[in-house]
């Protein structure tokens, strides 16, 4: 699991982006756009999984994919070789600009395949997730949203 804190001035919003993507398309119903702004100018997010056969002695074949853009279950692969989560350092987000903040790809390819990089595993992945962050300024609208409560938070559904 990684969290992530993300601070931003109190006169801009954050869109998160959360893109899912099931054996390479674009999982729409799972993918989402979230705007927050509040007076305090931060949020946290989040993205992992959790193997419940771990811990119990009575498999499930199951896996917990859970974070910002919500959880849900998947069917293990018999052999499943792993995946990875990364949450590249991006020091100070720049103002009106898409960014990469966080990636999960989990059901990497079969071991049989030598020599596969990172991004093989990206496009091989059963389940791969992606979260973007844009910051932007509020419009005059929000500024004064904010002024007669201290958050607002707006759901979107992604299709692109």
């Amino acid at each position: 699991m990684r969290n992530l804190e993300v601070r931003y001035p109190s006169s801009m919003k954050l869109s998160v982006i959360t893109r899912v993507y099931r054996d390479g398309v674009l999982d729409s119903g799972r993918s989402s756009r979230q705007v927050h702004g509040s007076t305090v100018g931060r949020d946290y997010l989040s993205l992992g999984w959790f193997d419940p056969d771990a811990t119990s002695p009575e498999p499930r074949g199951k896996l917990k994919i859970f974070g910002s853009g919500g959880d849900f279950w998947i069917d293990k692969l018999s052999g499943n070789r792993g995946g990875f989560i990364d949450a590249p350092k991006t020091g100070e987000l720049p103002i009106g600009k898409n960014q990469l903040v966080m990636e999960l790809a989990y059901g990497s390819p079969p071991s049989s395949s030598s020599g596969i990089g990172v991004a093989e595993i990206r496009e091989a992945a059963t389940v791969r997730i992606t979260v973007h962050v844009l910051v932007e300024p509020l419009s005059r609208e929000e500024q004064e949203l904010l002024k007669k409560q201290s958050n607002f938070n707006g759901a979107f559904k992604v299709d692109e």
